[in-house]
């Protein structure tokens, strides 16, 4: 029977757990939580590429990285978390941190690879899910990265958006073709004419530059005329995606909104507890 990330890790790269944090590294993890430079020369030795790649961008993003891995490694040990369970969570908050800023995704795609994870790791359904977390580990964990790593999603988003410098250059604008050169411009009018139209500035530009769609075949027309069309639609859907995706922003907000009300008055109860 397989049932953990170790007894899988030969046959299948979907799971985590055992593949790079093995026993002794976790067990020196444990020892050396509260020493966050020990804690970094532990996650370089484990993830080389993760470390370099935050490291030359900036010493700052590599500070946040260790932090965020820091945070991972406290909820383990405060929740006693067996080996599969601990090493598993670790690795796959690590590959959730390194995906979601490479990909560029937002945080609602984040947070479905977040949640397909999780599930892969929750069920005893081989070779495609394995039964490492239990519901109640799925509550624990689900709230640990709701009011920690996703409550602050645009932050790191930002932090870790790379810095691009635009350079503007000028260029002349067009040549006037030898072809239309010599035409005058009455004759242009009656051109644009035959189409019930009056000839604006851009038009005119397209004129004189031999670019106008009066001066290109009849099939070029057609193609030009259904590109043009393609895109107006191609702009529709896009209109209608973003009004989705606001809307599904919205509540992902107000959901993180409730949930900080439900924290605050759980923690006022504790405060407060009210007198039999």
């Amino acid at each position: 029977m397989i049932t953990s990330p170790q007894e899988m890790r030969i046959l299948s790269k979907r799971f985590f757990g055992n593949k790079i944090i093995d026993s002794i590294v976790l067990e020196e993890m444990k020892e050396q939580y509260q020493n966050k430079e020990r804690i970094a020369s532990i996650i370089q030795r484990c993830y080389p590429e993760s470390y370099k790649l935050y490291s030359d961008l900036d010493p700052q993003l590599l500070s946040i990285f260790v932090q965020y891995f820091l945070n991972q490694l406290n909820f383990v040990i405060e929740k006693k978390y067996i080996f599969q369970r601990a090493t598993c969570l670790l690795e796959l908050s690590v590959h959730l941190f390194n995906i979601s800023w490479e990909k560029r995704w937002n945080r609602e795609k984040s947070f479905e690879e977040f949640k397909q994870i999780i599930v892969r790791h929750s069920l005893y359904r081989p070779p495609h899910n394995v039964y490492i977390f239990s519901l109640e580990n799925l509550k624990e964990i689900s709230s640990h990265f709701l009011s920690t790593f996703f409550r602050f999603y645009r932050a790191y988003f930002f932090t870790f958006t790379p810095w691009v410098d635009i350079v503007v250059t000028t260029y002349q604008k067009h040549q006037i073709k030898k072809d239309v050169k010599d035409l005058e411009l009455e004759k242009l009018r009656q051109e644009a004419e035959q189409y019930n139209d009056q000839i604006d500035p851009e038009m005119m530009e397209q004129l004189m530059s031999g670019n106008s769609i009066y001066q290109i075949p009849e099939k070029k027309k057609r193609e030009m005329l259904e590109q043009q069309q393609q895109k107006e639609k191609q702009e529709r859907i896009d209109r209608v995606l973003k009004k989705r995706l606001e809307e599904l922003q919205q509540v992902f907000d107000q959901k993180i909104k409730e949930q900080d009300e439900h924290f605050i008055k759980l923690a006022e109860d504790l405060k407060n507890p009210k007198k039999k």
